[in-house]
């Protein structure tokens, strides 16, 4: 039992979970798509390239890191 309801909502926090396929491909023997899934939970940041609350699955991103050099003696 994964704590959910009948209806995509968590027993315990009323968590609402709801996952959408809008595209999905094995074209030339690479998967690709677009899968997004909704939340309403708060700790999810407010904006996103689908609206409030959406995240993609396969969305790419890039991290920056600061990188500081240091002369070690």
């Amino acid at each position: 039992m994964n704590g959910l309801t009948d209806k995509p909502v968590q027993y315990a926090t009323g968590a609402l979970r709801l996952t959408s396929v809008d595209l999905a491909s094995d074209a030339f023997g690479l998967p690709w798509g677009h899968t997004r899934s909704y939340t309403n939970l708060l700790s999810v940041p407010s904006g996103g390239v689908n609206g409030a609350g959406w995240l993609v699955r396969e969305q790419k991103y890039l991290v920056f890191v600061d990188w500081t050099w240091s002369d070690a003696a």
